[in-house]
């Protein structure tokens, strides 16, 4: 087995003798690269793949938003990856809030106090991360 276009990033080999793709790399990016391998004849088979090397989602943001009753506010849900993670909420945000996305903000007018527990999940090619996001309303 060989390479013959394409790099792989360091860190990472390929075994000639088994084709066996391995070891450890931080350069997160997209690889093109084409195989060949030969046989005792000297024939030979090409293959070209794309190698993604990601780094899973987190969520980077406290796990809890205050807002304020009756007053305008806003919390922006940060997150970290490659590629940048979708963000989601399960559950159903105070009356007067709403999720926003596009912007992984949860802005509005909260019209009633109290507390409201809710699910924000950051999900990507390097797999999904949770965590449980308090909202408060005094």
């Amino acid at each position: 087995y060989s390479i013959i276009s394409g790099q792989l990033p360091s860190g990472l080999s390929l075994n000639p003798t088994t084709g066996l793709l391995s070891g450890t790399t931080s350069q997160v990016g997209t690889y093109y690269l084409t195989l060949q391998v030969n046989t005792a004849t000297w024939t030979y088979a090409q293959h070209s793949f794309v190698l993604s090397v990601v780094t899973p989602p987190q969520i980077t943001s406290t796990s809890t938003a205050t807002f304020t009753h009756g007053s305008w506010g806003g919390f922006q849900i940060t997150v970290s990856g490659m590629p940048t993670p979708a963000v989601s909420i399960t559950g159903a945000l105070p009356a007067g809030l709403s999720f926003n996305s596009g912007s992984d903000m949860i802005s509005g007018t909260p019209s009633t106090p109290g507390t409201v527990t809710v699910t924000v999940t950051a999900t990507s090619a390097g797999g999904s991360v949770t965590q449980t996001l308090s909202i408060r309303i005094l």
